[in-house]
């Protein structure tokens, strides 16, 4: 692996998280068994922030838009240039989304010790929220074309960045997002 997958950082940015060299050396074996570790752990009760928290930001890092989509890099998933289209498109929704990430996020959130940390969630929650509004329209692009087209509209504005705008201001979280996050800081100014 090029990255941590369960470390998380408020902007993406990939080329930073290859830089710190994860130690030891993570194999895509080694995040498989740890996340099967730590759905365990929630499954018993055990630390529930932590391991959602963990989890929800090794399934972002596996897609698409996470540090450490060599995870899924195969001709089986049709993320090299020798993968005929059509396996490339059946594990496109696999790649590409966000839900397993978000909903892992929201458990953390509900076990979350304080406002900080709930804070911290949401704003995740709100990122995945996003990334979907990228796949409707990369999805509705089809086959014909991959087009990213990152003008989409403001759903996906939707329910996180407003739960952040409403009860999370007086954290010092909202401060950090206002700084790093351009969407945020124009949904906050509309």
């Amino acid at each position: 692996m090029l990255a941590n997958p369960f470390n998380m950082r408020l902007n993406d940015c990939h080329d930073c998280d290859f830089e710190i060299q994860p130690r030891p050396t993570l194999t895509a074996m080694d995040v498989l068994k740890t996340m099967q570790k730590m759905k365990s752990a929630l499954r018993g009760g055990k630390n529930k922030y932590n391991n959602a928290y963990l989890l929800a930001n090794a399934f972002y890092n596996i897609s698409f838009y996470g540090n450490s989509r060599v995870f899924f890099q195969s001709p089986i998933t049709g993320s090299d240039p020798y993968t005929p289209f059509d396996i490339a498109v059946a594990f496109r929704p696999m790649l590409l989304s966000n839900k397993i990430a978000e909903r892992y996020y929201l458990m953390a959130r509900d076990a979350a010790v304080n406002k900080e940390q709930k804070a911290r969630c949401t704003f995740m929650a709100a990122k995945c929220e996003k990334n979907e509004s990228y796949n409707l329209v990369y999805n509705a692009a089809g086959k014909d074309g991959d087009q990213w087209n990152t003008d989409v509209n403001d759903q996906y504005f939707g329910k996180y960045f407003a739960a952040l705008a409403t009860g999370y201001k007086d954290t010092r979280f909202y401060q950090e997002i206002l700084k790093e996050c351009g969407f945020f800081r124009n949904y906050v100014r509309r």
